[in-house]
Order: structure tokens, then C-alpha cells, then sequence
């Protein structure tokens, strides 16, 4: 079984159910109007490592964009071992604010789908990036700031039963993390981590077309996609059992 498949399914069920981008702590999370919200623009180069143990298992880069309004895409390149076929291939995820469509874009079927968001999503998906608060700043960030590719950075750490997260956010970023390491705790993934790490940061508009979905792409549900991605590689299936889950909650967010 391809490693790539595993990595893509945990993105597309966090697009599907909202899960964070940012990971903020629930302090950070304020009550904010979208239609007054202002987010500092960028586009960043990451580069995300997995490990178990001392061992690493797999890395890969991504860029992620963001406009004014808060709109983010997220994509990286799927190549060599990973790709299903040998082919590379961007897999890419939008969150578009004035549209309220979240999409992925799967490249191996051309797949396009949709989600429609409610104004609520919309609002959590905006605190989920507009992540800084006292709480972060003070009690927080005491004493745990240093400077990350030019910007200073304050260490966060949040621990829950499952993971353990450290991030170091800067604050003139709107707290995007610049640095993140996820420590799973419980005992079925013991030893295993992950760290992601901004390597390039341009402070500027993203352009329009790393937001445009193709025109050659087809709209398809979760269980669409799934059908189509079976039929041309071997019967694989892509969203494997979650697939009436992810086909439920889309068909729950259609115009």
C-alpha cells in the first residue's frame, strides 16, 4: 500500500470536518466578524517529517497561501513511490471565504469537491487562524521567544490525552505557526511524531490562480471519487471505510 495515501486521507478528513489548520489553543479563539476580519497575506514553502523513533519515515514540502480575507490553499506535490501511477500529481485543498467553498482537488482522478460552509464554519475556520490572544502572548509565551526567519515567535504547547503539541507562533503572522512538532502519546503510535517547519516565508497576495479549481476537473462526491479511484487503480479505495461518513457530510453541505 502507497505511504502517500494515509498522509492525504488525514488532510481530506481534516477539510472535511474542520478539524484546525493552526492547531490554536481554545483561549486563542475570539468571536470575530469576517466581514471586518483582516489577516496578513503570505506564502510559505514548509517542509513536513515524520518519524518513529529516532527513525525517519517520510518527509515531504507544501505550500500554503493566504489572502487578506482569510482564504487559505494548501497543496503539495505527489511523486515516485507515492503517486499511484508513477506520475506526479498536486493535491490541493481550498478554503474560499467570500464563496464559502472548501474543495479539495484530487489530481490522480481530477476530482474536484465542493463543500458549502455555513456562516458558523466560516467563523470557526476564521478563529482557527486568527489563533493570537493574551493568553498566547502572556501567560503562554512567557520567557519563550526567539526569532524564526525573521520573525519573533512565541512557544505554545498543548497536550491532550492522544498528542502532544509544541508550536512557535508569530504573532505578526496572526500566530501562524512557524515551527510545529505532534508527539502522539497514547500506546498504539508510541514513538511516532511529526514536525513541520516554515523554510521560506514572502509576505504578499497570493495570486488568484492558486485558488482556481481547473476546468478539466470533474465534481465529485466522496463516494464519486472513491468509485473512480478504484476503477482506475485496481480496486485501491481511497477514503477506504470513512467513505459514508465523508459522503453523508457532503451531501450535508451542498447549495
Amino acid at each position: 500500500m502507497r505511504k502517500f495515501w494515509g498522509l492525504l486521507l488525514m488532510h481530506c478528513l481534516a477539510l472535511i470536518l474542520l478539524a484546525g489548520v493552526f492547531r490554536p489553543s481554545s483561549e486563542a479563539k475570539s468571536k470575530l466578524n469576517p466581514q471586518s476580519t483582516a489577516f496578513t497575506p503570505f506564502i510559505v514553502s514548509e517542509r513536513v517529517t515524520h518519524f518513529s523513533g529516532a527513525k525517519l519515515t517520510k518527509e515531504g514540502d507544501y505550500t500554503i497561501a493566504r489572502r487578506m480575507d482569510g482564504s487559505l490553499v494548501r497543496s503539495f506535490i505527489v511523486k515516485d513511490s507515492d503517486s499511484p501511477n508513477g506520475d506526479e500529481g498536486k493535491a490541493v485543498f481550498i478554503w474560499d471565504i467570500p464563496s464559502r467553498h472548501n474543495v479539495m482537488l484530487e489530481p490522480f482522478t481530477m476530482s474536484a469537491m465542493t463543500q458549502v460552509l455555513s456562516p458558523k464554519e466560516i467563523a470557526d475556520f476564521l478563529n482557527s487562524q486568527k489563533a493570537c490572544s493574551g493568553a498566547i502572548l502572556s501567560s503562554e509565551g512567557t520567557g519563550a521567544t526567539e526569532q524564526l526567519l525573521g520573525h519573533a515567535v512565541v512557544r505554545v504547547e498543548e497536550q491532550s490525552k492522544v498528542i502532544d503539541t509544541v508550536s512557535w507562533v508569530a504573532p505578526d503572522l496572526d500566530c501562524f505557526p512557524l515551527k510545529q512538532t505532534f508527539t502522539f502519546l497514547d500506546p498504539q503510535h508510541a514513538g511516532i511524531r511529526h514536525e513541520d517547519v516554515v523554510t521560506k516565508i514572502e509576505q504578499r497576495d497570493p495570486p488568484n490562480s492558486m485558488f482556481a479549481v481547473r476546468s478539466d476537473y470533474t465534481e465529485r462526491s466522496p463516494a464519486e471519487l472513491q468509485a473512480e479511484y478504484a476503477r482506475k487503480y485496481g480496486g485501491v479505495k481511497f477514503f477506504g471505510t470513512t467513505v459514508d461518513d465523508a459522503e453523508r457530510h457532503y451531501r450535508q453541505h451542498q447549495e
